[in-house]
């Protein structure tokens, strides 16, 4: 404790003369500015009443406090993953340069303990971060039997869709307003999807332009969550498709389905 002290006394003067320094604020600036050093000085000039460095130092403090508690956090998982992994039997898993560039991520290499103790990569399904990843495991379980089907799994989650249908037709499609933990980390994951180069945020832009956002997100977290169910239920890598071969199987089913609609009407489709 007296360490961290002494490091947030020292560090917010250290912050303190950084920031009250127009000079110094001034060549820590981005190249892209197009404004000159002297006019940036003369902008960070500013007057530095005393109350409003109070209340900086005491948020600068505060944000040390809450970091080394992260830090302890993550320590502490740390530990239950090393223990659960050295549980599992059968666990040989290779380490491999870990691939995570978020800032919300932990201070150690989880992907390992978690492939040690499923059996398999599960932070290779797109969207899925080791952060997300470790919140769905430790509500899901490992045991997929509960769920006789992924369908039945996906249901659990709150992802599938609570259509009321009546002789074949849609009536109304309710929306459910209990939480689930593990399927909104499915959503989180859905989420980040949307701007990504691969066949889920394919998917994902294809759903959001015929239908919106919202059931955009939840069609694509459901989607995940079928890929998770399989993946630790049968042990099975996750394997992607490519967009094009993806695109190529949409343009078949659209095109079936043009087909069908037009011999219910009894015409034929003529290739252009």
């Amino acid at each position: 404790m007296k360490s961290l002290v002494y490091f947030s006394i020292n560090g917010w003067y250290l912050f303190q003369l950084i920031y009250t320094n127009a000079t110094i604020l001034a060549e820590l600036a981005d190249k892209r500015v197009k404004a000159s050093k002297e006019e940036l000085i003369k902008s960070l000039e500013g007057n530095w009443r005393e109350e409003h460095l109070f209340e900086l130092k005491q948020a600068y403090e505060l944000y040390l406090i809450f970091k080394q508690k992260i830090n302890e956090c993550d320590i502490q998982i740390e530990k239950v993953l090393n223990t659960l992994g050295n549980e599992s039997s059968g666990s040989d898993s290779e380490k491999k340069d870990r691939k995570v560039y978020s800032k919300n991520r932990f201070h150690f290499d989880a992907t390992n303990y978690l492939k040690s103790i499923i059996g398999v990569d599960i932070t290779k399904i797109f969207g899925i971060s080791e952060l997300i990843a470790t919140e769905i495991i430790s509500e899901t379980g490992l045991d997929m039997s509960k769920w006789p089907t992924k369908k039945h799994f996906a249901s659990w989650l709150n992802l599938a869709p609570n259509n009321r249908i009546s002789g074949g037709k849609l009536l109304k499609s309710k929306k459910i307003k209990k939480k689930n933990k593990a399927g909104q980390a499915f959503l989180m994951a859905a989420f980040a999807l949307q701007r990504s180069d691969n066949w889920l945020g394919e998917f994902y832009r294809r759903v959001k332009a015929k239908n919106g956002p919202a059931v955009a997100n939840k069609a694509t977290a459901r989607k995940l969550s079928l890929i998770f169910y399989d993946m630790v239920k049968d042990k099975i890598e996750f394997s992607p498709i490519s967009i094009e071969k993806y695109n190529q199987h949409f343009k078949e089913r659209r095109m079936k389905y043009i087909q069908n609609q037009a011999l219910k009407l009894g015409l034929s489709l003529v290739p252009n």
